[in-house]
């Protein structure tokens, strides 16, 4: 991944208020990977992982997730499987509400803004990548009895134009 200058303002912004996951495997993996840029807390499931910070719908708070790395030439995906659950997790609705988003993939931190893949095709080829990836995601998607939200996370300034 090598992005292009980024305007600081396009990043979720620092200076909000961050709200830790009330999750203690998932608070705890977010400080140890800040704290090292992912070389501890960098995988999950033996697979490797990124950190999105995106901000609360309603709170408007800064929310950090570690969620499996799914990438290709600077464009990030993220599966909402909820490790099998039955409800999306809740970064999906903030997501929807607030798309500019910050992804650090180990030592670099990149501005993106999301998009929800409703091209059937696109998804399936998401789905695939994050198989190969994390090959639970087959066992999740199998069990699971909703439609599963794929999101891209593209660069700020490819979206943007700039």
């Amino acid at each position: 991944m090598t992005p292009t200058a980024i305007p600081r303002s396009l990043f979720v912004p620092e200076n909000v208020d961050y709200a830790p996951s009330p999750r203690v495997r998932e608070r705890a993996q977010v400080e140890l990977y800040e704290a090292t840029a992912g070389e501890a807390g960098g995988t999950l499931y033996g697979s490797p992982v990124v950190i999105l910070s995106h901000r609360g719908a309603t709170s408007g708070l800064l929310r950090k997730t570690p969620l499996i790395r799914i990438e290709r030439n600077g464009v990030y995906a993220v599966i909402a499987t909820n490790g099998g659950g039955d409800r999306d997790p809740l970064w999906v609705r903030n997501i929807a509400a607030h798309p500019d988003v910050t992804i650090q993939d180990r030592a670099e931190k990149c501005a993106l803004v999301a998009r929800r893949l409703r091209d059937d095709e696109e998804k399936e080829l998401w789905w695939k990548r994050g198989y190969s990836v994390l090959p639970k995601f087959a066992e999740y998607r199998a069990a699971i009895d909703r439609g599963v939200p794929v999101l891209v996370l593209e660069p700020a300034t490819a979206v943007s134009g700039h």
